[in-house]
């Protein structure tokens, strides 16, 4: 008998002032790890995008391993690039990305192998774990946007591991970005604007494309799931602080519902 396909499961995080200041965020990780693990959760946390600092190791460290006990390694990619050959993505039950500079997961030596290895987790049902810039990196692109011209914002691509969806972390940080007549606008505002760039750069045709903000100390969860009529069902759930805001084509944003 052929086994279902895993549940996929993806956690994107607006950013925080340190790894594991929103509990319950990092508490529904877990409970999305234990469901897979069999025995003691195994998590991996990827610091490529701050350099592989000594600093978010020990945050992760004090809440992945001494609080949430599990047993946690560090793929230093950036301190070690021969690291590479000693991970295997596939072997974890959590993979946790952390925040910088998004553009740091672009100029690694092997970097389609990386996003390669990081795709066939995410199918086997590892959970996935993106911090700020951790989470830019995992849509179909991310945007630098430029504050009076929002048509010459520049747009790179992205590991489409969540296929069809851009994020913008800090989200609080856009409001006031744009202004019109001298009259700074909302976040919400800033997302609708930046919503059609970023359809048209990411080449998406009439598929429909999601631009989420991401508020600090809030995540994003998305669930992939088996239905009953044997369909894959999508589930989308805000965690931690906000709701988070989103857009897909219709004129306002629209939030995800807070589950915790």
């Amino acid at each position: 008998m052929i086994s279902p396909p895993a549940p996929k499961n993806c956690v994107l995080i607006g950013g925080q002032l340190s790894i594991g200041c929103t509990p319950t965020i990092d508490d529904y990780v877990m409970d999305l790890a234990r469901a897979r693990s069999s025995g003691k959760v195994r998590a991996l946390h990827i610091g490529t995008a701050n350099g592989d600092a000594q600093k978010d190791e020990v945050e992760f460290n004090a809440t992945y391993g001494s609080r949430l006990g599990c047993d946690v390694s560090h793929a230093r990619f950036v301190t070690d690039p021969k690291n590479f050959k000693n991970f295997s993505l596939e072997d974890f039950d959590i993979i946790y990305m952390s925040g910088g500079n998004p553009y740091a997961f672009k100029v690694l030596g092997p970097v389609e192998w990386f996003r390669e290895q990081l795709r066939r987790a995410y199918d086997s049902g590892v959970v996935i774990v993106g911090n700020s810039a951790g989470a830019l990196i995992l849509g179909n692109c991310w945007s630098n946007p430029h504050n009076v011209r929002p048509e010459s914002s520049r747009v790179f691509r992205a590991f489409n591991v969540i296929e069809n969806a851009s994020f913008f972390a800090h989200f609080e940080d856009y409001a006031g970005l744009f202004v019109d007549d001298g009259k700074e606008l909302p976040s919400e505002e800033f997302l609708k604007r930046m919503h059609e760039l970023l359809k048209k750069k990411a080449c998406v045709g009439n598929s429909d494309f999601y631009s989420f903000g991401l508020w600090e100390n809030s995540a994003l969860a998305v669930s992939w799931s088996l239905d009953s009529d044997g369909s894959e069902k999508c589930t989308a759930r805000s965690v931690g602080t906000r709701e988070i805001m989103y857009m897909n084509g219709k004129p306002s944003p629209e939030y995800v519902k807070r589950i915790c």
